[in-house]
């Protein structure tokens, strides 16, 4: 079964980018986002293994962001990017 990855991360480019280059090993599943609501909207009906966040996404602390990722799903792993 393939890891399900969750990317929040401001600039679509680079979400995408990672969810090409880690889908292309097989053993991936990567679902990007770009607004954390939405990622949020995702996570509640869509469970994953890990969470890949961009700590200065626009208009929410990056804490607060993982704040809310463990109150969703409390045992997913949590990457945090500082760009």
């Amino acid at each position: 079964m393939a890891t399900r990855l969750l990317v929040i991360h401001k600039q679509l480019v680079f979400a995408v980018t990672i969810k090409q280059a880690l889908e292309q090993t097989g053993g991936f599943a990567v679902h990007p986002f770009t607004k954390a609501e939405a990622a949020f909207d995702f996570l509640r009906d869509h469970p994953q293994d890990i969470a890949l966040v961009d700590f200065n996404l626009p208009g929410r602390a990056g804490a607060r962001i993982v704040q809310q990722l463990r109150s969703l799903q409390p045992d997913i792993a949590v990457i945090v990017t500082p760009q």
